[in-house]
């Protein structure tokens, strides 16, 4: 029996639930930027979220050139590979840029970053994320103050 991409994803997500142990109640394309441990750069990922965290799985970069010159054309498999989890408990706000001028959103792309201030070992930090569409950096954003405000 052949494995269909709709079943392969659907078989990722009930894997990934049940390694963190906790129904994922969103997901979305982001990039990371920057703000997690000594990381820089943008790495491509996915950002899902839980009651409790929210975790980015980022994927290495591959130079295309690179990989077919490689045996079997393989990455290398921890090359450029972010995995981590952030708790809401740690996240003190979450913010987006300042809205342009009217006249400089025309002759320049969206911004759907955003700033995620929060603590890791009693230090501040600051994580900066490109979401790949306003509709789900707006859903990400709502969910957590929801949490926030039930938490209060």
């Amino acid at each position: 029996m052949k494995s269909s991409p709709e079943r392969d994803v659907e078989q990722f997500w009930k894997k990934k639930e049940e390694d963190i142990g906790e129904k994922i109640k969103g997901r979305s394309m982001a990039e990371f930027n920057g703000g997690y441990q000594n990381f820089s750069g943008s790495i491509l990922g996915i950002l899902f979220y839980t009651n409790s965290s929210f975790y980015l799985q980022t994927f290495p970069k591959q130079n295309l050139f690179f990989s077919f010159m490689r045996a079997g054309g393989q990455p290398k498999s921890e090359e450029n590979r972010l995995n981590f989890r952030i708790l809401w408990s740690d996240v003190e706000k979450i913010d987006i840029p300042p809205r342009k001028h009217p006249f400089l959103i025309f002759f320049s792309p969206p911004d759907y970053r955003i700033f995620i201030d929060y603590q890791s070992k009693g230090q501040k930090m600051i994580l900066v994320l490109t979401m790949h569409c306003r509709e789900d950096r707006s859903r990400f954003i709502d969910f957590y103050e929801d949490r926030k405000i039930k938490k209060e």
